[in-house]
C-alpha cells in the first residue's frame, strides 16, 4: 500500500522535470507534493486490506478506509474533475473511470487464476498476456485513425463498452465454474479490446490543449489518472482477497459484476467529454456518484 505515496512523489518529480524543459510553460513554481492525501491514500487501502472478512470490524472499516481514499482523490484530482465539469475536467473523469474499473479487472486475473481457477504458470501467463495484447492491436488500429468527431468518438466509445461488459461476462462464468479456465484469458482478451477502442481516443482529448486554458497542466491530468487508476484497483483487490488465503469465490463474482456495470456506464461519461467547453464557464457541483449520473443527460 506504500506505493501510493512512492507513486505521488515520483509523479511530483516528472511534473518538474516537464517544466524544466519548457513543456508546460503555464506553470507557475514549484508544485507541492502531497504527502497528506498520500498517506490517506495508503491508510485507507492498509486498512482494508488488514482486516479478515470475518471481523466484525471489516465493514466499519472498509467505509473508512473507503472515505480515506475518496477524500485524497478529491484533493489530487483538478477541481471540478468529480462533478464532471465541461472540458478537459470531464475528459480526466472518464478516463480515470476506464482505467479504474479496467485496471481493476487486471488486477484480479492473476489472483482468480491461481486462488479460484487452479491455473497453471502456463495458463495464468495466457490469461495475463490477452488483455494486452487484445489492448495494444485494437489501440495501434484506433491511433491511426483517431476519432477526432464527438459522435465518433460517441460511437467508438460505446462499442467499447459492449466489448468490456461481454469480457467481464465471460470471466464472471468462468469464476463461477464454467465454461473453463479457457474463459479468463478469452473474456480478458475481449476485455481488452474495449480498452484499445475508448483509450488512446480520451487520452488524446486530454493532453490536447483547449483553445482557451483551463488551468490543467499535463503532468496534472498524467497525476489524476495515475493516482485514480491504481486507487480503485488497489482497494478492490484488497476487499476480494482480505485475507492471506487469497482471493475469495464469493466475492470474485460479485464483484466482476459490479466491474462490468461500472464500464457499462463509459459512454454516458464519453458524452459528456466529447462537449467542448471549460472550466471558467462550468458548474460547480458535489462529487458523489449521483452527481455524475445526473450531469450526463
Amino acid at each position: 500500500m506504500a506505493h501510493l505515496l512512492l507513486l505521488i512523489a515520483a509523479r511530483a518529480v516528472m511534473a518538474g522535470r516537464i517544466r524544466a524543459i519548457s513543456l508546460d510553460e503555464g506553470a507557475e513554481g514549484d508544485e507541492a507534493v502531497p504527502w497528506l492525501p498520500a498517506g490517506a491514500m495508503a491508510t485507507g487501502v492498509a486498512i482494508i486490506g488488514a482486516l479478515r472478512a470475518s471481523s466484525p470490524w471489516f465493514w466499519p472499516g472498509v467505509a473508512g478506509g473507503t472515505a480515506l481514499v475518496l477524500w485524497s482523490c478529491s484533493r489530487v484530482l483538478p477541481a471540478g474533475t468529480l462533478c464532471l465539469a465541461v472540458g478537459r475536467r470531464a475528459r480526466i473523469a472518464s478516463l480515470m473511470w476506464v482505467c479504474a474499473f479496467f485496471l481493476t479487472l487486471d488486477y484480479l486475473v492473476a489472483p482468480s487464476a491461481h486462488d479460484v481457477l487452479d491455473m497453471t504458470p502456463t495458463q495464468i501467463g495466457w490469461a495475463l498476456t490477452a488483455g494486452g495484447i487484445g489492448w495494444s492491436v485494437v489501440a495501434l488500429v484506433c491511433g491511426a485513425h483517431p476519432a477526432w468527431e464527438p459522435k465518433a468518438y460517441r460511437r467508438r466509445t460505446t462499442l467499447a463498452a459492449a466489448f468490456f461488459v461481454l469480457g467481464a461476462a465471460l470471466m464472471t462464468t468462468t469464476g463461477l465454474g464454467r465454461p473453463g479456465w479457457w474463459g479468463l484469458p478469452v473474456g480478458y482478451g475481449v476485455a481488452g479490446i474495449g480498452m484499445g477502442l475508448t483509450h488512446l481516443d480520451t487520452m488524446n482529448r486530454i493532453v490536447t490543449d483547449p483553445a482557451e486554458p483551463d488551468g490543467i497542466t499535463h503532468a496534472q491530468a498524467a497525476t489524476a489518472v495515475t493516482i485514480a487508476g491504481a486507487v480503485l484497483g488497489t482497494v478492490t483487490t484488497a476487499f476480494v482477497a482480505p485475507t492471506a488465503s487469497g482471493v475469495e469465490t464469493d466475492r470474485l463474482w460479485p464483484t466482476l459484476i459490479l466491474l462490468a456495470v461500472g464500464l457499462l456506464l463509459t459512454p454516458l461519461l464519453a458524452r459528456r467529454a466529447a462537449r467542448v467547453g471549460g472550466w471558467p464557464h462550468a458548474p460547480t457541483g458535489s462529487s458523489i456518484a449521483l452527481m455524475w449520473i445526473l450531469r450526463m443527460r
